[in-house]
């Protein structure tokens, strides 16, 4: 392998390491995502959301703190307290409510099946 070669392919890898940790990466503000098969890309991570935007966001799934809270991954706590202001999401949270965001039908079909299991 050339040295050149190397070097680009060293830089992909580190790229990668600074999305993964919620770096900014010139040239990745749309990330690409296949949902069904098929290629949409999706919004930006939103940093902005506040503990009102969050609520608004939950209710239109209508979904419970509860079950908002399963499906993130998080305690129903800590829902509450991202919903009171308390406390705030971290970047993980803020790309996994982006991508329900993108397709909040597919989520509901989860929870669905999930509920009819």
């Amino acid at each position: 392998m050339k040295d050149k070669d190397f070097e680009q392919l060293k830089q992909g890898f580190k790229e990668i390491a600074d999305i993964v940790h919620g770096k900014d990466v010139p040239g990745t503000d749309e990330v690409m995502i296949k949902p069904r098969g098929k290629s949409t890309p999706i919004k930006p991570i939103n940093i902005n959301l506040n503990s009102v935007d969050i609520t608004k966001f939950r209710l239109s799934l209508n979904m419970s703190q509860e079950m908002f809270a399963d499906v993130i991954g998080v305690s129903p706590s800590t829902v509450r307290a991202w919903e009171q202001g308390k406390r705030h999401p971290n970047q993980s949270i803020f790309r996994l409510i982006t991508l329900i965001q993108n397709d909040p039908q597919r989520i509901k079909e989860l929870v669905k099946l999930k509920v009819n299991a």
